[in-house]
């Protein structure tokens, strides 16, 4: 049974976390609430051991079906957590996670967490240009996820600005806003927009001649046991 997923990208890769990740996940949303408080020992261990035997479990369900027709493929009716670290492919360091839930064929990626001193050297840029190669292209990697969704603020400041300026700029991903809302959990209210992006038209975006380093550059995705 394959107990996780890699995907590969130029300075970068993407893989199952498991809960040796713990200290990493937890440094990169330490400074996340603007009051200070930050995430104690004990809640990280109960909220990555639950992420990890989460995530496990949907893997199971996924693997079984390898060597099958369904090989690659998601349930159109299910509904499975996915839980990835990001690191170095220079010396293997954990800088960051990422989080998301397929949905039928939809994948949602609900938070992606940068640590500190890995921030501003356009990792989050690099996974947010090479990031759906693993949903959309279903040559190497998974077969029938048809849409990524995810909330992306409605200013500018928010994100790096190579990444707001594909959701934002002169860049064209063919997306569509579902709604927009102002999220209130936060200390800050803060407005995000539900972004939609459909396969066939992100795969046209990618063909496009000013998109050719990003199409051509380094992508691998494997299985692992």
């Amino acid at each position: 049974m394959a107990a996780g997923s890699k995907y590969t990208i130029p300075n970068l890769y993407i893989r199952t976390m498991t809960y040796a990740d713990k200290e990493a996940v937890r440094d990169a949303i330490s400074d996340w609430r603007a009051d200070g408080v930050e995430m104690t020992d004990d809640e990280a261990t109960t909220i990555v051991t639950q992420w990890v035997a989460k995530q496990a479990a949907d893997q199971k369900t996924y693997s079984e079906a390898h060597g099958t027709a369904n090989e690659r493929m998601v349930d159109p009716n299910g509904k499975t957590w996915v839980y990835e670290v990001i690191c170095l492919r220079s010396d293997d360091t954990v800088i960051g996670f990422q989080m998301g839930r397929l949905i039928g064929t939809r994948f949602h990626q609900s938070m992606v967490g940068i640590r500190p001193a890995y921030r501003n050297k356009g990792y989050y840029t690099e996974v947010s240009q090479h990031g759906l190669k693993s949903l959309f292209l279903e040559s190497v990697a998974i077969k029938n996820v048809e849409t990524f969704t995810s909330n992306v603020p409605t200013e500018s400041g928010v994100l790096p600005g190579a990444v707001y300026d594909l959701y934002n700029g002169d860049t064209d991903w063919s997306f569509g806003v579902l709604r927009t809302q102002t999220m209130l959990d936060r200390i800050k209210p803060a407005e995000y927009k539900l972004v939609e992006i459909k396969k066939a038209d992100w795969l046209t975006w990618l063909d496009l001649p000013a998109n050719a380093s990003i199409k051509n550059a380094h992508f691998t995705y494997e299985t692992y046991t």
